[in-house]
């Protein structure tokens, strides 16, 4: 990634993500950066890998968190399943390199992996910007909102909770985070622990907390809570940052500040971290015209930057590799696609077929559906009558803007006008029950198959008849993705169909 850098100040917001003995880059992202220059492609490049963490997260991670509410107050911890996906999603992180990939130990290494924070800092403030211009362009809710903030917050939680297990040269995790929290300008009072200083030199905090504690009807567990082997009470404002600790009755309150224990500390952390993300995104929503001069006035940023929050891209398609007798083509794709396209994509392909013409919108998600899975673009525009919309989708004409494939949310939102020769949009949203219905017998189901389809469908669960569809045709396989984009159909079909037991299959398609 190219990055230049006027002002060496600039280095100090990326600095201060690092922590010794830690792999992660950490930050609130409570300072933008403001200064330097970034290539196009560069910039594109890692917004779009942060969109497909942000979405194998979110397809991935159910992050919950054990010992909630329990009468014993154990330390917070995640449960085996969780912490199996946490270590899944570790390696994506890494493979997209928004991580480092040794533990850090010394400060003479920080300059040569700076790049990873500049990569994560930048495309954490890109996301920021066009969730907000998804917002501004279709005036729509801000539900796509709410899932940035949701899987950011996820990432957030999983990098904190690496963090809290860090033990160099037995600094237990705790006081990183009280390094974390120092090294991001949050500073809250602490106080030693009462049970550790069995009354010497009590201070009037001390003296509070402890008649405090003592008059709790659950005076025993409460005081399990505090009797741990830390010295050390932080005293957090109840309202914001311990409100969760308050609704979760981990915590005694009293003149509206909460006597929070060192294993509840990351609970604050996580609930500031998302307080701040919400607090920002609404302060960039209710000014937006601070971002005409940044984004709306460079077509090539505007472009992009429009259509990346509806683009599905948790699957990196440039990283499937298939022989020649199992890759698609423009030689095979019309014996292939009967079996491996989903219904919308068929459905389309279908219509171009039969009627050598789809509507402009149509054209956008087949095409880009193809670009997606790699068709060698050379070949791809050999077709003279769509030469031009092809070469214009993979950024080769016009405002020369590279456009992903359309997920699943995007085709559903999007319904196209219902006139004749429509062929594209979600088939499961756009047409009627008995519509519906004559299509699938097309495609081959009967109507033992099709039956929950449709009841999936008529109870506007739109994906979910989609995810149905994929397991009536492909059974015994991972559905994993499945009704989140037309490209993540395609590969787990073909890859069941095709690529298990390639000659068998490939022959029975001929």
């Amino acid at each position: 990634m190219s990055i230049i850098f006027e002002n060496n100040n600039e280095n100090e917001i990326y600095l201060n993500c690092f922590y010794k003995g830690y792999k992660h880059v950490l930050t609130f992202y409570n300072k933008p950066p403001l200064s330097g220059e970034i290539d196009l492609r560069s910039f594109q490049e890692i917004a779009a890998k942060r969109l497909a963490l942000l979405q194998y997260i979110d397809m991935r991670s159910e992050l919950k968190i054990k010992s909630h509410k329990s009468k014993e107050f154990e330390p917070l911890k995640y449960d085996q399943k969780t912490m199996e996906r946490m270590n899944e999603i570790e390696d994506k992180i890494l493979e997209f390199d928004l991580m480092l990939p040794k533990v850090l130990y010394s400060k003479e290494e920080l300059n040569e992996f700076i790049h990873i924070a500049q990569r994560d800092v930048i495309s954490h403030f890109i996301l920021r910007m066009a969730y907000i211009l998804h917002i501004i362009y279709t005036n729509r809710d801000k539900d796509k909102t709410d899932w940035f903030i949701k899987n950011e917050c996820k990432l957030f939680d999983i990098r904190l909770e690496r963090l809290r297990s860090v033990k160099v040269q037995e600094v237990d995790g705790v006081d990183k985070l009280e390094s974390f929290l120092h090294n991001q300008g949050i500073k809250y009072p602490t106080v030693k622990n009462p049970a550790i200083t069995k009354g010497r030199h009590m201070t009037k905090e001390l003296i509070d907390f402890t008649d405090l504690i003592r008059f709790r009807s659950d005076f025993n567990s409460i005081d399990k809570l505090y009797q741990v082997i830390h010295t050390i009470i932080t005293l957090v404002p109840f309202y914001p940052d311990a409100n969760q600790l308050v609704r979760m009755r981990l915590v005694s309150i009293k003149n509206s500040v909460a006597y929070v224990p060192p294993n509840s500390l990351f609970i604050v952390i996580s609930t500031k971290f998302r307080n701040e993300l919400q607090q920002s995104m609404k302060y960039l929503n209710e000014n937006q015209s601070m971002l005409d001069s940044i984004i709306l006035n460079d077509e090539r940023l505007c472009d992009f930057m429009k259509v990346l929050p509806e683009s599905y891209l948790a699957n990196d398609y440039s990283k499937i590799t298939f022989t020649d007798d199992t890759r698609l083509t423009l030689s095979n794709i019309n014996q292939v696609y009967k079996f491996t396209f989903p219904p919308c994509m068929r459905r389309m392909f279908s219509h171009l077929l039969k009627n050598h013409h789809l509507k402009h919108e149509g054209r956008q998600q087949l095409w880009l559906f193809l670009k997606g899975l790699w068709i060698n673009y050379g070949r791809i525009t050999t077709i003279k009558s769509h030469a031009y919309n092809i070469r214009h989708l993979y950024g080769k004409e016009g405002k020369r803007t590279s456009y992903p494939p359309y997920s699943c949310t995007r085709m559903i939102k999007n319904s196209p006008p219902n006139v004749a020769g429509t062929a594209h949009g979600c088939p499961f949203k756009e047409l009627d029950p008995k519509s519906l219905y004559q299509l699938l017998q097309e495609f081959g189901l009967n109507s033992t198959q099709i039956e929950p389809i449709i009841d999936l469908k008529s109870s506007y669960q739109f994906q979910l008849a989609c995810v149905e569809y994929f397991n009536q045709t492909t059974p015994n396989s991972c559905a994993d993705g499945i009704g989140t984009s037309p490209n993540t159909f395609f590969h787990s079909s073909f890859k069941a169909k095709f690529l298990k037991n390639k000659s068998q299959d490939y022959e029975q398609s001929q």
